[in-house]
């Protein structure tokens, strides 16, 4: 049975090559964003960490134990809760940063997808039309296999019948 020599296999290796391609990029996306939101999980973490030092540094600026507070002391207290405010400021500000590291990152992760479903599409066109032309070449290789039958079957019995006429 002859073979079917695909003129479009260089174009389907590339759509094939072309979406496992995409399948691998889809998945470093997919991974970088996973890691994105762990950063962002680690920086609410340390967010948290901050508000809740913030408030305990607060309430120890109020609290005495009865005895008067010297005004450097008072001013340490004070300058700690500056320096609170600002390193919450500053996670705040972080993990705004991060949420727009993310959004950016699911725009990636939305691309490579479709991406890699343009890839696919393509690549699946090409192989059901080589499958399409595998089904036609057998269809006629069987064609003409039966068109030879019918003619060795013929020729038989055009030979047996002569063969049966002359021994008559």
């Amino acid at each position: 049975m002859s073979k079917l020599r695909f003129r479009l296999q260089p174009l389907l290796d590339q759509r094939l090559k072309a979406k496992q391609e995409a399948d691998e990029a889809l998945a470093t996306r997919e991974k970088a964003l996973r890691d994105e939101m762990e950063t962002l999980s680690m920086l609410e973490r340390k967010e948290i960490e901050s508000r809740e030092l913030l408030a305990r540094t607060r309430r120890a600026v109020l609290v005495t134990s009865g005895e008067p507070i010297s005004a450097n002391e008072l001013h340490n207290r004070s300058n700690r809760v500056l320096f609170l405010k600002e390193r919450l400021g500053k996670d705040l500000d972080a993990v705004f940063a991060q949420k727009l590291a993310i959004e950016d990152a699911e725009t990636r992760v939305v691309e490579a997808r479709r991406r890699m479903i343009d890839a696919k599409r393509e690549a699946e066109i090409l192989e059901k039309y080589r499958a399409r032309q595998e089904r036609r070449l057998r269809a006629e290789l069987e064609r003409k296999e039966d068109l030879e039958l019918d003619e060795i079957g013929t020729v038989v019995h055009l030979r047996n019948s002569r063969e049966s006429g002359s021994h008559t």
